[in-house]
């Protein structure tokens, strides 16, 4: 039995982003290392995606929810809300009519559910990698429940490549 002799893959601790974060040990033993990564999350969703791996997880504490992409946290519940929530925000109240929204990346969904605030028309939203709507389910609670907005029209692509290719317009 080949399984017999495959080690246990530790998707958390595989996808903890040590490359990045490992200015925030303090000490470098394997305890350390263990608990840093490991040790104070629990691990909500794991996807190796076909252009990235999509990672969730919460602080054990429940305090927050993190999703990584190859180990990198690009959104959370808690430490990201203002970049997330003023993304949406500052865009369209500088905007005199606002209809038609483009918005690039769909991470936590909030920036998506922050746009869904005003009384615009339609929002495309452009996710390069498909895993991630699964994750963006985990933020439903502070995302507004971004994804069940009948405006919402998400396209997995590139988003350059997207803008080169669409007639559409956006405000």
């Amino acid at each position: 039995n080949v399984n017999f002799y495959k080690p246990d893959w530790n998707a958390l601790l595989m996808s903890s982003g040590m490359y990045h974060y490992v200015t925030g040990l303090k000490t470098s033993d394997r305890a350390s290392f263990n608990y840093y990564t490991t040790g104070c999350y629990d691990l909500l969703m794991y996807r190796e995606g076909i252009t990235t791996t999509v990672t969730v997880a919460a602080q054990k504490n429940g305090t927050n929810i993190w999703l990584a992409t190859n180990g990198k946290i690009d959104a959370s519940s808690e430490p990201d809300m203002p970049t997330q929530v003023l993304s949406g925000h500052i865009p369209l109240l500088l905007h005199p009519n606002p209809r038609h929204v483009l918005v690039v990346g769909l991470a936590s969904g909030v920036t998506v559910g922050a746009v869904q605030q005003h009384p615009v028309e339609t929002e495309t939203c452009v996710e390069i990698e498909p895993a991630v709507r699964e994750a963006t389910h985990f933020f439903s609670y502070v995302n507004h429940n971004a994804l069940e907005d009948t405006r919402l029209k998400i396209e997995f692509n590139d988003a350059r490549n997207f803008l080169l290719v669409t007639d559409r317009k956006y405000d």
